[in-house]
């Protein structure tokens, strides 16, 4: 901070905002996590795959790796189930994961780290694909740090330079 031409109001502001967005981040992830897992879950319950409690507890911490997700679970069972004779329960399996587990995902993460951060929902949408598609797996946070960091750099300079952005437009208006 000591080498940074912000002044120390402004390094407070950036800080701040890492802080705020990274937790959301974070957050949003296990919340996801934990929801795809007690799904999967549930839906081995009702399935009768054996052991529905273990694999929905792998299925929350795959799901907190991004990429990774916990669709390393579903499948192989929804398939399992299918090879095994219990195609109904396969094909539910499958579809309930495809349809609805994997969704969880692009539904909920918007919304909630776009809550916890103050960040429109389609911004963050936007800022995690871009992440991840600039960074790789990591980019599912670097993204939306990115963007909120953007943001408030930008809120920044609208708060330093408004008497001139008033003048400059007023200008603009008489030509």
């Amino acid at each position: 901070m000591d080498i940074s031409p912000l002044r120390t109001q402004q390094e407070k502001i950036l800080i701040k905002e890492f802080i705020s967005i990274s937790k959301a981040t974070l957050k949003g992830t296990v919340v996801i996590g934990a929801i795809q897992g007690v799904l999967g879950g549930l839906l081995f319950v009702f399935t009768g795959v054996p052991s529905p409690i273990t694999w929905g507890v792998v299925m929350v911490v795959l799901s907190i790796i991004p990429v990774v997700g916990s669709w390393l679970v579903w499948i192989p069972v929804g398939v399992g189930m299918i090879l095994s004779g219990s195609f109904v329960q396969g094909v539910v399996i499958l579809l309930f994961g495809a349809l609805i587990i994997s969704s969880i995902d692009n539904i909920l993460r918007p919304k909630l780290v776009g809550r916890d951060s103050q960040m429109h929902p389609l911004f963050v949408l936007f800022a995690t694909l871009g992440g991840i598609i600039s960074f790789g797996v990591i980019g599912f946070i670097i993204g939306p740090i990115i963007v909120a960091l953007f943001l408030a750099l930008l809120r920044m300079y609208e708060q330093e330079f408004a008497q001139q952005l008033k003048s400059y437009n007023k200008d603009q208006e008489m030509i």
